[in-house]
């Protein structure tokens, strides 16, 4: 039988990974819809620990 290994991505780089993902997905986001803006009438909800993110962001742009 033959060993199936799979590519990982090591464990320190992979936060630095999902950050660099993240920022190109902004970066798209912002070219394809540039009046992209935090909805003023909602509140943003974050989560802090041992791993930081948004639960909650509210969007709006003009349709």
């Amino acid at each position: 039988m033959s060993e199936r290994r799979e590519r990982r991505t090591p464990p320190a780089r992979a936060p630095a990974l999902a950050r660099s993902e993240v920022a190109i997905m902004v970066e798209e986001w912002t070219r394809a819809i540039p009046e992209v803006r935090l909805d003023p009438a909602k509140k943003a909800v974050a989560s802090s620990g041992l791993v930081n993110g948004m639960l909650e962001l509210h969007l709006v742009w003009p349709v």
